[in-house]
């Protein structure tokens, strides 16, 4: 019994029994339905005649091809001819005349290999050699192509603009393909959603229209990874379904995913034509895709370098108020900065130059200023290396803060070792100082524990993080009541710190701008591991 065996794509294919008369193409009513863009509704005709089998092309759009060769109205085939219609490629079988024939065949995997590889090796080839080149004119639309393709090659590599890179793509493509609209897509947010991030419709230079694509195409690019080549999007049975499709008329498709070196998904390019079928080819998608590589990097570089040129303001930002460990861990998104104020316990810092301003009457201006930055120099490296955040400088004063932005459960005791280690180092600068015959500086401390407002605030034109509140005026009125050398610091300061400080208790003190008398203690040392500690005087302490 004759038979054709009909290639469905995948490597599956299907064995029909022919009878004397055999319709073949695209309509359901065809004896043997092929679902294929590039056959027509009624392709074909296998029949038998006078004991030989013949082929009749039906005046196809596309014509029938038989071991390679185009049918030209009826045409005689024998047992293993191979017969192409579209894409779809088809071997005749005729066990009956076996005999009569000089060839042999046999049916099976081998067989089917044949035929598949055949199908792989005509779709995977971009462009033939010069040799098979069937023609001028296709050698002329390949250069084309190439050359257009290299242009845009030259002209992705080195742009990291996005909003400049990705219209430019769209503007190549449509010189390369016949296109009629294309959107480039690009997965943004932690959930991975696809963003139309350049759209262009041939004809016109704004946008107007609402252009929907089918979810049906995108979600196989997305899930699979994988090209897709529609040549006629209102017959191809893998998008029935899609209601984009039908409504807008679309016609052919190719979209391509665009992928990223650990192949993750960074977008997709769509190009469609609502007007031709068979407006794309496989060697377009072949060239669509490899584009779609060149732009996958050049969206990699873009977006690294918006991340560094994001991390640069952030460190920027950031680094001279915290301290550079904490800078890194905010530029790479561990720790989090809150813009909006906020209320939250902190430990504030005060630092004051003692007798300043007749230091200051005593030397020239420029004098003046060189001090002052050598001496803040010297107590900011001090505060951010306890992780303190410097808040501001208020002439010759230093105001630090720990717990914010980031909060740190040991802010306290980090606070009063900052503040000693501060004084221990004055005393070294002092030396040099006095080696140089210049004036030392002394310095008094004030440190509170409390809750605090904090945030950016400021004008619309100049703001900047900070914090108030009543610690803040505490540890402020604590420092001006310190003595030369002296750490002052409230009960609340500490019962937060007890176990790393030996401190006095001092008689309370009355305070500017504060009604009642302040408790306080007065910081002898800090230490690393805690100490045993008990309530002595100043006079047994020396002071």
């Amino acid at each position: 019994m004759p038979k054709l065996i009909v290639q469905l794509g995948g490597g599956r294919f299907r064995e029909y029994e022919l009878g004397r008369t055999n319709s073949i193409g695209r309509h359901p009513d065809q004896d043997i339905q092929v679902m294929d863009p590039l056959v027509s509704k009624a392709h074909l005709v296998l029949e038998q005649l006078a004991g030989d089998w013949f082929l009749r092309d039906l005046e196809s759009r596309n014509g029938s091809w038989v071991n390679g060769e185009r049918v030209r109205g009826r045409v005689r085939i024998k047992n293993n001819d191979r017969v192409k219609i579209g894409t779809t490629h088809m071997v005749f079988i005729n066990r009956d005349a076996t005999k009569q024939s000089d060839h042999t065949v046999t049916i099976g995997d081998s067989l089917e290999s044949s035929i598949y590889g055949s199908l792989y090796r005509e779709s995977a080839e971009e462009f033939l050699p010069v040799d098979l080149i069937p023609s001028t004119e296709t050698l002329k639309r390949d250069y084309e192509k190439l050359r257009l393709a290299s242009r845009l090659h030259r002209e992705i590599a080195f742009d990291v603009r996005l909003d400049v890179l990705l219209p430019r793509i769209l503007d190549h493509l449509f010189g390369l393909f016949k296109a009629d609209r294309g959107v480039i897509l690009l997965t943004e947010g932690q959930n991975g959603e696809l963003v139309p991030r350049a759209v262009k419709v041939r004809g016109k230079t704004e946008t107007a229209e609402s252009i929907a694509l089918s979810n049906t195409i995108l979600d196989k690019v997305l899930v699979e990874r994988t090209a897709v080549l529609t040549r006629d999007a209102q017959m191809d049975d893998r998008f029935y379904k899609a209601q984009s499709v039908i409504i807008q008329g679309i016609r052919s498709t190719m979209c391509v995913p665009l992928l990223s070196r650990d192949n993750a998904v960074l977008g997709i390019i769509h190009l469609d034509s609502l007007l031709v079928a068979n407006a794309f080819t496989e060697k377009d998608l072949g060239m669509l895709q490899a584009v779609a590589q060149q732009a996958s990097i050049a969206i990699e570089n873009s977006r690294l370098v918006e991340r560094i040129e994001k991390e640069a303001v952030t460190r920027q930002k950031f680094e001279k108020m915290l301290s550079p460990n904490l800078v890194e861990r905010v530029v790479n998104g561990e720790l989090s900065i809150t813009k909006g104020g906020e209320l939250r316990q902190v430990t504030v810092m005060f630092s004051d130059i003692r007798g300043f301003t007749e230091l200051a009457e005593k030397l020239p201006p420029r004098d003046v200023v060189n001090m002052l930055n050598e001496y803040f120099e010297l107590l900011v490296d001090v505060v951010f290396d306890f992780d303190g955040t410097l808040d501001k400088f208020i002439g010759d004063s230093l105001m630090a803060i720990w717990g914010a932005p980031v909060a740190d459960p040991a802010m306290a005791q980090k606070a009063v070792q900052c503040a000693v280690e501060m004084q221990r180092s004055l005393q070294r600068f002092n030396t040099l100082r006095r080696l140089d015959g210049k004036h030392p500086i002394h310095t008094g401390i004030g440190i509170d524990v409390g809750e605090c407002v904090l945030g950016y605030m400021g004008s619309s034109k100049t703001m900047a993080y900070t914090a108030v509140g009543p610690t803040v005026n505490l540890a402020s009125r604590l420092c001006a009541a310190a003595r030369a050398g002296e750490i002052l610091i409230s009960d609340a300061a500490y019962a937060a710190s007890d176990s790393v400080v030996q401190a006095a208790k001092r008689k309370p003190l009355m305070l500017k701008g504060i009604s009642h008398p302040v408790p306080s203690w007065s910081l002898v040392a800090a230490h690393y591991s805690p100490l045993p500690t008990e309530e002595r005087s100043v006079d047994d302490l020396g002071f």
